[in-house]
């Protein structure tokens, strides 16, 4: 299973704030340990640090599937090797604030690349 945290709700607000100030964002993109973690540009408020703090702060539906596909497959590579067929992921919890039609789009999205079940968290009561 994988599980992603997807803040949307007002946050695009915040990202263009801290492209603006080369801020840093949410600790879990600083940790030492994570293979992509975020450094923040020097530069200010230039149109290569507002898509890059995009991509990394508020991605677009491509952009999340790209990351989720590369973290799935990292995650197959890695633990395929002694075994005779690779393990099998594919289930996926998206915990978001993010709006129902954005939410409905990225799940279909998702099945659409092979993901056997796909929650959100609006499907829980």
């Amino acid at each position: 299973m994988m599980a992603i945290h997807m803040r949307r709700g007002d946050y695009v607000g915040q990202c263009h704030h801290f492209a603006k100030y080369s801020s840093s964002f949410y600790g879990w993109n600083q940790l030492p340990f994570l293979l992509d973690r975020f450094e923040v540009p020097a530069g200010g408020e230039t149109q290569s640090n507002i898509d890059l703090y995009m991509r990394r702060c508020w991605p677009t539906v491509e952009q999340t599937l790209a990351k989720i596909q590369e973290s799935r497959d990292a995650y197959v590579r890695e633990h395929s090797g002694a075994q005779e067929s690779a393990p099998v992921l594919d289930v996926i919890h998206v915990m978001s604030d993010g709006d129902e039609e954005w939410l409905r789009r990225l799940k279909r999205r998702l099945r659409d690349a092979g993901w056997g079940t796909v929650t959100t968290t609006k499907d829980l009561s």
